[in-house]
């Protein structure tokens, strides 16, 4: 018997505080999705290009890129 998997959603989350993008990655892990931590936007763009997240969620004051521009 086949049975259909849907793929889990993809999240990036960006957040120089550690803990926090920790934390989040934790929370959407325990709800059903694929998440990754960032803690800033150099390493984001490589996970970004590589892993082709769904979403991201990424800190608006980050020292090297705010996440307007990021997005």
């Amino acid at each position: 018997m086949f049975v259909y998997q849907r793929s889990r959603k993809r999240v990036l989350i960006v957040d120089f505080r550690e803990v926090i993008a920790d934390t989040l990655e934790t929370i959407f892990w325990k709800n059903a999705y694929d998440a990754r931590a960032a803690y800033n936007a150099k390493d984001e763009l490589k996970i970004a290009e590589a892993w082709e997240p769904n979403v991201l969620n990424a800190h608006f004051i980050m020292s090297d890129m705010n996440g307007l521009d990021l997005a």
